[in-house]
């Protein structure tokens, strides 16, 4: 019986002393402004949290697995024990306050759906960004509220199907599925004085520079049949567009390759072309 009491008593005490270190944990991040909320740390989140974390973002995890929190909180990172899809939670999180963007990565879609559902219901205008599990439910995803919805097995497989044959490609495909963050994806936004506005793709010369091409997203314009095409809100995504594809004023090109690599691309176009 006293083996009993005892084992109920630190039980008890252990219960409370998790449920202080979350409140301490929640309390730190009252003092946290504009920071990416990451729902899930398996092998996804971990990588994502990981690029943004060492590009200087502010990030926070959540997660169900205490083993996962207390790794994430060993690199450094903010690490929350909870169930991203109960809606109080989120609310002391700061959807809708502190919380930039929330990024749902978890193996389950029921469970990135529901979180989608959820953090939507608390802030209209919030960016959520989705993994999709199986690529069947993509269109629950918008339904619930999501801004993007990405299958990463698709995203693979569109490159690799692509860019297999190109030499840097298969080296950077490489480097993504094993995890090593050499790689990264940017944007770069084409203004209107821009060096590489109405020129061709071809004229980039990303091979020379070591990059590959991701694909082009260009706002309201009729959209190019003849070209792989995916809608993203008002705007139109251009898969891997061909060499003679002519680059205009407010694209973003999507670019793939070193940090170092894409930073020389973004200096070359911000400058203004000869006169």
């Amino acid at each position: 019986i006293l083996a009993f009491l005892t084992s109920i008593i630190v039980s008890y005490f252990q219960s409370k002393i998790t449920e202080l270190k979350e409140s301490r944990a929640l309390s730190e991040l009252e003092k946290i402004e504009d920071y990416i909320l990451i729902c899930g740390y398996g092998r996804v989140g971990e990588v994502l949290a990981k690029l943004l974390y060492d590009d200087g973002y502010k990030v926070v995890i959540i997660d169900t697995d205490a083993a996962k929190i207390k790794s994430a909180q060993l690199r450094g990172m903010i690490g929350i024990i909870g169930d991203a899809s109960k809606s109080k939670l989120l609310g002391e999180l700061g959807i809708g306050k502190r919380v930039s963007k929330v990024i749902c990565v978890t193996n389950s879609d029921e469970m990135n759906i529901f979180i989608t559902l959820t953090a939507r219901s608390l802030c209209k205008n919030i960016e959520i960004i989705a993994r999709v599990v199986k690529n069947n439910n993509k269109k629950k995803y918008f339904l619930a509220g999501a801004n993007f919805a990405f299958s990463a097995d698709e995203t693979i497989g569109l490159m690799g199907t692509q860019y297999i044959d190109q030499p840097i490609s298969y080296a950077a495909l490489d480097e993504m599925l094993t995890e090593n963050t050499g790689i990264l994806f940017e944007s770069i936004h084409i203004h209107e004085h821009s060096f590489y506005a109405y020129k061709s793709i071809e004229l980039l010369s990303l091979q020379e520079k070591r990059l590959l091409l991701f694909g082009v997203i260009r706002k309201g314009e009729k959209v190019l049949m003849e070209l792989k095409s995916y809608p993203v809100e008002d705007k139109t995504f251009y898969f891997n567009p061909p060499l003679d594809f002519e680059i205009q004023v407010d694209d973003t090109l999507i670019v793939m390759g070193r940090k170092n690599h894409i930073e020389k691309l973004r200096k070359q176009s911000d400058k203004r072309p000869p006169k």
